[in-house]
């Protein structure tokens, strides 16, 4: 009996541990955020047999402190939606295609700095427990776009209303 109660005990801190260790705060500083969202610039990754389209920001760790604790609020969607609005402007002019932007396995690679970021996206993305934690099969920046025009709220900040203009200038060929 007594083995079993220290079974009991040990899962539910491991338990307790894990929800702390996940738990999303309010009033986090956005600032390292929005100059990082405001200040990205898509780069191409080097053609080559393997080549799977453009290259995942790494974000500073100030930046990932709060993709991964941040409460998930419309300053903070606002900026991670804006990071791939850029990155969907970028590959749609440079390569006229949509590519996938995980670069392996979702499970293995969820705790590399990148990943932090497509957690972010996912987790604005979904619509249930399962798409917020993976994501759909098949991961775009296109769906940024997608999203932006379906949530009125965010079409009219100016920030990613200039990132939907340069996505139809792009698409319909015309020059900025």
């Amino acid at each position: 009996m007594k083995k079993q109660k220290g079974i009991l005990l040990g899962v539910m801190c491991f338990c307790l541990l894990v929800y702390l260790c996940n738990r999303r705060v309010a009033g986090i500083n956005m600032i390292p955020l929005k100059r990082f969202a405001i200040n990205y610039q898509p780069v191409a990754k080097n053609r080559s047999a393997s080549f799977t389209g453009i290259q995942l920001p790494a974000p500073p760790c100030s930046v990932i402190g709060i993709l991964n604790k941040s409460v998930i609020n419309v300053e903070y969607e606002k900026y991670v939606l804006l990071i791939f609005l850029k990155l969907a402007v970028f590959e749609h002019a440079t390569y006229h295609d949509d590519f996938e932007l995980r670069d392996g396995p979702f499970i293995f690679t969820r705790y590399k700095d990148k990943s932090s970021l497509l957690r972010a996206y996912c987790e604005i993305l979904g619509t249930n427990f399962i798409s917020k934690k993976f994501g759909p099969e098949y991961l775009s920046p296109y769906d940024a776009i997608d999203y932006v025009n379906s949530h009125p709220d965010l079409k009219k900040d100016s920030l990613l209303n200039d990132q939907l203009i340069k996505f139809n200038k792009a698409e319909f060929g015309q020059s900025n």
